[in-house]
């Protein structure tokens, strides 16, 4: 047996003609059944993080999360203390669920235990690089995965791990700590790259590649960007490219990221004061300039 579902991006043309069946009747949907089909394709084309996932169920979101740490953060405590929702309410008010308590895209992303078995790109990952190209020894690989803040969370511990720190005593009553990347700009960067990110038509991850000589970030949709030494790819284009990706707000309740334009500032801020080069933005198609 064969169940075929109804298309969510109607009116739907066979050889050039839509074809409907209302009631006993069947045949070639009229000017004004094409304008219902087309306003009911409007109502769905929301935004993608607001789409709700098929399949998908609240038992696969951790819940505990969600009331332990989003919550108090999202919602004033006096709020709290003053509603009487049951828990699908208070995820569809948070916008992490539809009204009939199934996941969304975001509340997949912020709360799923494998985001992975719905959205097959959302996962980071690492690569640790004996030499300065893709192809040279590979000293270490991690795929980092689960809800976001848990990723974050392994993203500074992975950062923490690999970040070399020189000590300086000469000419100093005190000794000087001189980490050859800021942890502060590379947290900066990590955020940015997850959640600045196509989603909805990308199933590539997030590649963090650290070389000998740089940290590289790609992320699907916006290109990428670059932490070290600036380094010119000759023949190749610049281009502007766009995303659709979840919205910030999530994040920015999580206080996991700022919700302003200075996510790449903090990080020239940071390594204007331990000397370290800036970063670099770099195009779809490899061509970088330095900031």
């Amino acid at each position: 047996m064969v169940e075929v579902e109804p298309s969510k991006n109607t009116p739907v043309r066979l050889r050039g003609t839509v074809r409907v069946r209302v009631g006993p009747r069947r045949g070639i949907a009229t000017r004004d059944e094409e304008r219902v089909l087309t306003e009911r394709r409007r109502s769905w084309d929301g935004p993608f993080d607001q789409r709700s996932i098929p399949g998908a169920k609240l038992d696969e979101l951790d819940l505990e999360l969600f009331r332990r740490e989003y919550l108090p953060q999202a919602v004033h405590p006096d709020t709290l203390r003053e509603n009487d929702r049951s828990l699908p309410q208070q995820l569809a008010g948070l916008h992490l669920a539809s009204p009939d308590a199934v996941p969304n895209v975001a509340g997949m992303l912020l709360l799923g235990y494998e985001p992975t078995a719905f959205i097959k790109g959302a996962y980071v990952q690492f690569l640790r690089i004996d030499g300065t190209e893709l192809t040279d020894p590979i000293i270490d690989r991690k795929e980092l995965t689960g809800p976001l803040p848990r990723v974050l969370d392994q993203m500074d511990e992975v950062s923490r791990a690999h970040i070399r720190t020189s000590t300086s005593i000469a000419g100093t009553s005190r000794e000087r700590n001189h980490p050859d990347y800021p942890i502060e700009a590379l947290q900066q960067l990590l955020r940015n790259a997850v959640m600045h990110r196509n989603y909805e038509s990308s199933n590539a991850p997030v590649q963090w590649y650290w070389f000998s000589d740089r940290v590289e970030l790609h992320n699907p949709g916006l290109g990428a960007c670059s932490a070290g030494p600036p380094r010119r790819a000759s023949g190749a284009r610049e281009a502007t490219t766009t995303a659709t990706r979840p919205s910030p707000l999530p994040c920015t309740s999580w206080a996991t990221c700022s919700a302003s334009a200075s996510g790449y500032r903090c990080p020239r801020k940071h390594v204007g004061r331990t000397g370290t080069p800036s970063p670099s933005s770099i195009s779809a198609w490899g061509a970088s300039r330095s900031w």
